[in-house]
């Protein structure tokens, strides 16, 4: 039972760390957390499947606890190492199925071991008189506590690095523990064996105790200019400085650079749109220099929100003396909160500048939708001005970037009846209830009485902003182009954004529109064909009872995944912590699993199986799941705020129903449980390894996310056909 634990513990939190690393590799895209748990899922699935004859030995899974240990810090290390390994030029983007291949291979062997430790300890388990049911919750519960380890010690600073040198380490040491205390003779080969497990344990506390270090020198490979990095509850910030240019990104994607002069045209351009802006608000970039360039347009107040506290604590220390002092100015008023929630409270003002993050991730679109636009405007003074700033480029759009800039276009003009655009390589958009100024001589006028000099912007710099082609162009092009409003359901801009990026590898993307269902009905004959392909099987699969069990929890584990990943992807766009809170998100999921199968496994252990009792509580729990993907579908579909808490409750019943129904499953089996343990469990593991992928990848970008938990109640109806 014990081993049981140890193994979910391992498993979820060598998931995490490996989770969050992948985050950072591909510049905190939250789709990487969807392709990756997919592939964990599907080796796990392998590693349960792989099967031998007699039974499964105590010192056979210590050997797999240890050799998780050993590979675990190499992985990260591997991860860390993929664009340098795989790219010959600095900051060069790796070829798509590079990125896939490289994906795979880092999270292949850990999801491997994970998958082949359960099925020998949950074997061990049986043979010792328990249950299928009962090994998959002890299992569970462990993966509930690694989930809140995971999150507990990243809120208490406790490095990515750090935990996963923590995680081999218990690891190495489950591994060693049952050797340590047998007093029978060993053989050269355990001798040998106990020798080098030592030998793992101390370099694994050596890099506990020089983990800053470590961590310097590791993700220095990347940023070899480095002078500081650390693990945030957002992400992993990483400061260089060279030259006197200091350079800030934010999970290894390119954040700021305090040479450039892209902060004083955004301000500048916004601000002059005001006769005098007495209050104003910054939602983040005062580390880039935005609350410098704002105070020269002389307000009495200045509010700064900035959602991350790191950059609060490191970043100023490296920056130009300018901007440091504009932080220390007595006008400004500095606020450690995230900017949706400070918006939902906060006073009125003349002029917010909103300098987030670009559009690219979940965590950043939900700064770039109708509803947080809409916050905007209730918190614009009359006349006010709110602008924001896309990266774009100067001379050329293509159908992608056309349709990413339409959608937030399309969200913008939602909130304010007066939308300017001024075009360039950042895009800078500007709205108000009042009619803007178009005239050049006006903002030329404000900018002189004012009393700025910049270093671009300046008379001339403003005239040829507003009167050149690209102006007209540009407005032009984002009324005539069709693309949904970008919304929290349905961050249709993310989609077009990595597409976009997409576009980069397989040209065919930067013309493919998924947001029409024309396109889908063009390209998806294949899908067509695989849906007539599992009616058929549905219907087929009733003929052979143990077919039946394993279909029945492939659809299942595809319903529980799906779920969690629309859940996962809502909560980054309300709350935006995905990446410090993905190990208690797992966690509810996990304790869902844990709770639902040792509450059935006490159940079918006291009564004697009847014939009817697995379809009877299968029924039971299969209702669930279509009243629950409603439920979720419903809320989304609504707007709710979804916080963590309701999140988790949510994620725990998915785990339930999934439990529940694996349990009903694997009870009354026509072979022994110990022989169907594998298979089912590899069923619904490479359930989830589908719904996960093609529930982030295809339908929730399509679709939207109460789209795909609608999607995901349909097809828990259609699993009533398998009981």
């Amino acid at each position: 039972m014990a081993l049981l634990f140890v193994v979910g513990l391992l498993s979820l939190l060598g998931q995490v760390v490996l989770l969050r690393e992948l985050s950072v590799a591909y510049y905190g895209i939250e789709l990487a957390y969807a392709v990756a748990l997919g592939i964990w899922m599907l080796s796990t699935a392998g590693g349960a499947l792989i099967s031998r004859n007699g039974s499964a030995s105590r010192q056979e899974l210590c050997y797999l606890l240890a050799a998780f240990g050993l590979l675990l810090p190499l992985d990260l290390a591997f991860i860390r190492g993929i664009r340098p390994l795989f790219s010959g030029v600095t900051g060069a983007y790796l070829p798509f199925h590079t990125q896939i291949l490289a994906m795979t291979l880092a999270i292949l062997p850990l999801g491997f071991l994970s998958g082949l430790a359960f099925q020998r300890a949950a074997r061990l388990h049986i043979a010792s008189g328990g249950t299928l049911a009962r090994a998959y919750g002890i299992e569970s519960l462990g993966g509930l506590a690694g989930g809140l380890l995971s999150t507990v010690l990243l809120m208490i600073r406790v490095q990515n690095l750090a935990t996963a040198a923590l995680c081999a380490l218990v690891a190495i040491c489950c591994g060693l523990w049952p050797f340590v205390r047998s007093d029978d003779r060993r053989s050269g080969t355990q001798r040998g064996y106990r020798v080098a497990a030592c030998v793992c344990a101390g370099l694994l506390i050596t890099a506990l105790i020089r983990d800053s270090t470590l961590d310097r020198l590791s993700t220095g490979w990347t940023h070899p200019d480095l002078v500081e990095m650390r693990d945030t509850p957002y992400g992993r910030l990483a400061i260089t400085s060279r030259g006197g240019q200091v350079v800030v990104f934010e999970n290894d994607a390119l954040s700021y650079d305090t040479e450039g002069t892209s902060a004083e045209e955004f301000v500048h351009l916004a601000g002059l749109q005001h006769t005098g802006p007495e209050s104003v608000l910054v939602l983040g970039g005062g580390s880039e220099g935005l609350v410098a360039k704002a105070l020269q347009h002389l307000p009495r107040t200045l509010d700064y929100v900035e959602l991350n506290a790191a950059f609060l604590e490191i970043v100023p220390r490296y920056l130009p003396r300018e901007i440091r002092q504009s932080l220390l100015s007595p006008r400004v008023r500095i606020i450690h909160a995230d900017p949706r929630n400070f918006l939902e409270g906060s006073p009125n003002y003349d002029l917010i500048v909103v300098g987030m993050p670009e559009p690219l991730s979940g965590q950043a679109n939900r700064f770039y939708t109708r509803e947080f636009f809409e916050q905007c405007a209730r918190r614009a003074n009359r006349n006010g001005i709110v602008a924001f700033r896309i990266r774009s480029a100067e001379n050329f759009w293509t159908p992608q970037l056309s349709r990413q800039m339409a959608s937030i276009h399309r969200a913008f003009k939602s909130a304010f009846p007066h939308v300017m655009v001024i075009p360039g390589t950042t895009n800078v958009f500007i709205g108000s209830d009042a009619v803007l100024a178009y005239d050049p001589a006006v903002l030329i006028g404000r900018l002189e009485k004012r009393g700025i000099r910049g270093r671009i912007v300046s008379g001339p710099f403003l005239r040829y902003m507003i009167e050149n082609d690209r102006f007209t162009q540009a407005a032009g092009t984002l009324e005539k182009v069709r693309a949904p409003e970008n919304t929290d359901v349905r961050p249709i801009c993310y989609q077009y954004a990595t597409l976009n990026w997409l576009s980069k590898f397989i040209p065919a993307a930067a013309v493919f529109d998924a947001s029409e269902p024309m396109s889908w009905l063009r390209t998806s004959r294949a899908l067509w064909v695989a849906l007539v392909a599992c009616l058929a099987a549905l219907v087929w699969s009733r003929r052979c009872a143990v077919l039946r069990r394993l279909l029945l929890m492939t659809l299942v584990g595809f319903v529980g995944m799906a779920l969690e990943t629309v859940l996962l992807f809502h909560y980054q766009a309300k709350q935006g912590v995905l990446f410090q809170n993905i190990g208690l998100l797992l966690m509810s999921f996990m304790g869902g699993l844990a709770l639902g199968a040792i509450v059935l496994s006490r159940r079918t252990g006291s009564i004697v199986r009847p014939a009817g009792f697995p379809a009877r509580v299968g029924s039971l729990f299969l209702g669930g799941a279509v009243l629950l993907g409603s439920l979720i579908g419903w809320r989304m579909h609504a707007g709710s705020d979804v916080g963590l808490v309701e999140t988790s409750l949510l994620l725990a019943a998915s785990g339930l129903l999934v439990s529940g129904i694996f349990a009903c499953a694997g009870s009354g089996s026509p072979v022994d449980e110990g022989r169907i343990v594998g298979p089912l469990y590899a069923a619904d593991l490479a359930g989830g390894c589908l719904g996960s992928i093609i529930a982030g990848l295809v339908l929730i970008p399509a679709a939207g996310l109460d789209a795909t938990a609608f999607a995901s109640a349909l097809l828990s109806l259609l699993c009533f056909l398998l009981l």
